[in-house]
């Protein structure tokens, strides 16, 4: 019972113990000047008296041993105090990364429907081909602390993939008779779409446009309904294809 509770309650019980430890020394201490103060002053061997003098007396010699009795238990008093602020904060921060996981595990699972969702309307995309944990993790990097902001990873991703569609987009500009290589544009795509945990293979080329067509219309959706940042770019028109 007292592993469970240490378990469930720590800051409580390093309190308590504290505490505890704090009221046996206490009450040592002013036993051990009550026994030697009775026996030095010869207290123990003296008549049984209830008058007031013999009361004030009496009182008068064992004033340190009360004022110790007195003193642990102010120290008890404010000791209790600080460890009731300090389990409130304890257990108001503990409260706090509880919501922020909570809230993390909630938007998490409303990333991974949607996406799943938007998939049925793309035959082209497998959902086997969409890491959607890892996506959310790269555009999310702090959520399981609360923060839903985008990453500025993220947004260099975004930035790469709008590159590699420049380059693409200037050699198809400056090919002549058909010179234009599908199959380089193909695995520059594949590399930089894979560091968004999504994966793509090369196929002919109007199945792979069908399919790049489908995946970057994806990403604009998910940028849109979940990246509000003026700082995220909108992906390049595709002129090469």
């Amino acid at each position: 019972m007292i592993r469970e509770f240490k378990k469930s309650n720590p800051y409580t019980f390093v309190f308590t113990i504290v505490i505890f430890v704090t009221l046996l020394l206490g009450v040592m201490l002013s036993l051990s000047v009550f026994i030697v103060t009775g026996f030095d002053e010869k207290l123990f061997s003296s008549d049984l008296c209830f008058t007031n003098d013999c009361m004030k007396s009496t009182i008068s010699k064992y004033s340190e041993s009360l004022s110790i009795i007195n003193g642990t238990l102010t120290l008890i008093i404010s000791l209790s105090t600080l460890g009731g602020i300090f389990i409130a904060l304890f257990s108001y921060i503990n409260s706090v990364k509880t919501s922020a996981l909570g809230n993390h595990i909630a938007h998490l699972k409303i990333f991974q429907d949607y996406i799943n969702e938007e998939l049925k309307k793309r035959e082209r995309i497998s959902p086997s081909s969409i890491d959607s944990l890892y996506w959310y993790n790269l555009i999310f990097t702090n959520s399981r602390e609360g923060n839903v902001s985008v990453s500025n990873k993220y947004i260099e991703e975004i930035k790469k993939i709008n590159s590699s569609i420049e380059i693409s987009n200037l050699k198809s500009t400056n090919a002549s008779n058909g010179s234009f290589r599908f199959v380089e544009h193909q695995h520059l795509m594949i590399n930089t779409l894979c560091n968004l945990g999504i994966t793509m293979h090369t196929q002919p080329r109007i199945q792979f446009k069908e399919a790049e067509d489908q995946v970057i219309d994806l990403i604009q959706c998910i940028n849109e309904s979940f990246c509000f940042t003026p700082t995220l770019p909108t992906i390049l028109t595709r002129i090469y294809l």
